[in-house]
Formats: structure tokens, C-alpha cells, sequence
């Protein structure tokens, strides 16, 4: 069990299976929150605002990090539940609805509250800058609602005896957008070849 808030600004409880030696995972959370991985510039997201009367008057915040403040017009599904940007993010979600679809809601510190944008759902997964996502803004996000935690799965592969020296041949099933490779160049591994299957045509 591995929840990326130990890493990240983002609450993502998995489970994962591998026969790598020797993985610790960290016991307190993260330091990052949602207001370290914000874009510093002014986004296109749409602004929606959060009425008093759907506003809790003190939030708290949960074992893993998030804080519910509300929900936008009074609507309690996933789409309209609106966090401090004071805690972690909600999961990241490849096929959610609502006006906070795949990412949530939250409300910035000059009052506007908004969903994530593709910048921010990437720092959320952990994906460097360096990494190209060239589709489309919906199948992005789909792609990071369906991708890695990348410093998750660096925590494990860096387990992997003498991972730095070898030179390593990959086969990847159902690669998605290349978490697997993107996390392997994050270490600095030597790739010989990496060979990736998948289905989806997006992320051919």
C-alpha cells in the first residue's frame, strides 16, 4: 500500500505488487500541497464561485491531506466538491464528470475556485517538465487520471541490484503515456531498448 500524498500534492491510494527487495515507504506525509504545484501565471480554467451557504465554516483536514471546503451549488458529487489548495489534491480521475472533472475543485486564494489544469495535474503525477503530452487537453488529462505517481515508482525501480550499471531491455503491456520510461530516464538508467505495447491510440 503506497499512497502518493508521501511524495506529492496528490491523495492516490494504491495497492502494488512486485518482487523488488528491500522498498520502505516513507510513514509521514509529503510536505507538498496543492498550493506548491499551482501554475504561477493567470490560466484559461473556468471560475466558479463557492456561496457562503455551501461553504463549511471550519473545514478539516483528513488523515491524507485533503480539505473539503464545500460543495459548489450545494451538489455533493465528485465534480462539485471544492479543497483547499491548503491540503492534497483528490485522485486524479481519467473518466470523472462535473464542472471539476478528472481533477476537482479548488478554490484559490483570491476566492475563484477551478478545476486543475494539464501543467498541474502533471506536477500532481510527478511527470517532469521535460515530458511531452501531445494530444489533446481532454485526452491528456485522461492519460495522467490513468498514469503513475512517477516518484512512486521511482521508489521501487531504484531498488532494482545495480539498476545504474546495467544496461536494461524493457517490454512494457499497456504502456499509457510511458510512466514506466519516463520514471527509468528520472534515474538516469541506461536503456538499451524499450519496447511498448498499448491499444489505445492516443497514447500510441
Amino acid at each position: 500500500n503506497f499512497n502518493s500524498n508521501l511524495v506529492s500534492a496528490q491523495n492516490r491510494a494504491r495497492f502494488y505488487v512486485t518482487n523488488i527487495p528491500n522498498i520502505e515507504v516513507p510513514k509521514e506525509l509529503s510536505s507538498i500541497m496543492v498550493k506548491d504545484i499551482l501554475d504561477k501565471e493567470k490560466t484559461n480554467e473556468k471560475i466558479y464561485h463557492l456561496s457562503k451557504e455551501h461553504e463549511k465554516e471550519n473545514p478539516k483536514m483528513t488523515k491524507t491531506g485533503m480539505m473539503k471546503i464545500g460543495d459548489l451549488d450545494g451538489k455533493n458529487s465528485q465534480g462539485y466538491r471544492v479543497y483547499s489548495i491548503n491540503g492534497k489534491s483528490s485522485t486524479l480521475c481519467s473518466a470523472s464528470g462535473g464542472v471539476g472533472a478528472k481533477t476537482g475543485l479548488y478554490k484559490m486564494n483570491n476566492g475563484d475556485v477551478r478545476k486543475l489544469t494539464i501543467s498541474e495535474a502533471r506536477r500532481l503525477q510527478t511527470i517532469p517538465d521535460w515530458v511531452e503530452i501531445p494530444v489533446s487537453d481532454a485526452q491528456a488529462y485522461k492519460q495522467l487520471g490513468n498514469g503513475w505517481t512517477v516518484e512512486v515508482i521511482k521508489s521501487f525501480l531504484k531498488n532494482i541490484p545495480n539498476i545504474e550499471n546495467e544496461e536494461i531491455l524493457v517490454l512494457s503491456m499497456y504502456d499509457g503515456m510511458g510512466c514506466g520510461y519516463i520514471t527509468l530516464k528520472a534515474l538516469n538508467c541506461n536503456i538499451k531498448e524499450y519496447i511498448s505495447v498499448e491499444i489505445d491510440k492516443y497514447c500510441q
